[in-house]
């Protein structure tokens, strides 16, 4: 059985990944998601995650 991992932007207050409140991305943290990616064999993407991205 794999182990499921959720990597979301979560305030001490509890608002998660709001548009209103988004994270400074910086290049530190843009390292530590390329190695969280990097780990995972599988991902699973919301369509607004992937739609960006998507193969056309």
């Amino acid at each position: 059985m794999r182990k499921i991992v959720a990597w979301l932007f979560l305030t001490l207050d509890g608002v998660v990944e709001s548009p209103e409140q988004w994270v400074m991305f910086h290049d530190e943290m843009g390292e530590a998601i390329n190695a969280e990616v990097a780990a995972a064999d599988t991902l699973l993407l919301g369509r607004r995650t992937y739609q960006p991205g998507e193969p056309t």
